[in-house]
């Protein structure tokens, strides 16, 4: 019991979202339910081991699956908290990194797409600047615009 309250009703956090746009933040606040999960559970002292499984029980099977794929120095490494956590950090914090690369390569080739198409819109006159805005609109929106760039390099 803890504070009057049994340590039995405290739930692991949610599983960690390996689909979020930001899955660096996502690792940190799943890192910090975690941690307070087992300070809650009065689970510190429990064998390190034990405190893996139940971390990779409170991951989620998505994340369980990456963590398969994780290479580690020992044998013995798979079974800490800490280097296991480690593991998830870095790919965590690579993926948010590969998302910020592959963004600014977008709008990039957005640019030297628009670049391209004012030249070939030349003949329309007044209208090709209408265009141009028009694309360079859907860029800041949601807008998937994969299919006019096609358009655009005829």
């Amino acid at each position: 019991m803890i504070c009057g309250i049994q340590a039995d009703r405290f739930a692991p956090p949610p599983a960690l979202n390996m689909e979020a746009t930001n899955l660096k933040e996502e690792w940190e606040m799943f890192e910090q339910g975690f941690d307070l999960f087992i300070t809650a559970t009065d689970s510190s002292d429990k064998p390190e081991p034990t405190r893996v499984a139940m971390f990779l029980s409170a991951i989620g099977a998505e994340a369980r699956r990456v963590y398969n794929s994780f290479t580690f120095a020992t044998e013995a490494d798979k079974k800490k908290l800490d280097k296991v956590k480690d593991k998830f950090r870095d790919y965590c914090t690579l993926r948010k990194k590969e998302v910020f690369e592959l963004s600014q390569a977008y709008s990039e080739s957005i640019d030297s797409s628009a670049a391209a198409l004012r030249l070939q819109l030349r003949c329309f006159g007044n209208q090709t600047e209408s265009l141009l805005t028009l694309l360079k609109a859907m860029r800041h929106s949601s807008v998937n615009t994969t299919p006019y760039l096609r358009l655009a390099n005829f």
